[in-house]
């Protein structure tokens, strides 16, 4: 499909879907919090990976776009943001109660 298509969107739909995967395999555990940075840095990491070795790969598989480490970085940072904000709002909320 990455060969025949030059629709920007498939490298955010391919970052939402790792950052969803790390999301789904981390719901129901106690060791959360580092569960969720263990996988936002290996999500970093392939940006990292992306802004490095895209451009060889796309030529290699012939693809008509490179995979955007962009879309893998901002994915991590909405992510950890929304963590932050439910722990701001977590604690927040037990302060005010006291």
């Amino acid at each position: 499909m990455l060969r025949y298509s030059g629709w920007f969107g498939f490298s955010w739909l391919a970052a939402g879907a790792l950052t969803a995967a790390g999301i789904a395999l981390n719901v129901d555990n106690d060791n959360l919090p580092i569960n969720l940075f263990l996988w936002s840095n290996a999500q970093l990491l392939l940006a990292n990976f992306c802004y490095r070795k895209a451009e060889a790969i796309a030529l290699r598989w012939q693809w008509r776009q490179v995979v955007s480490g962009f879309a893998f970085e901002w994915a991590v940072r909405f992510v950890l943001l929304a963590y932050l904000i439910g722990i701001e709002y977590f604690f927040g909320r037990g302060i005010n109660q006291c």
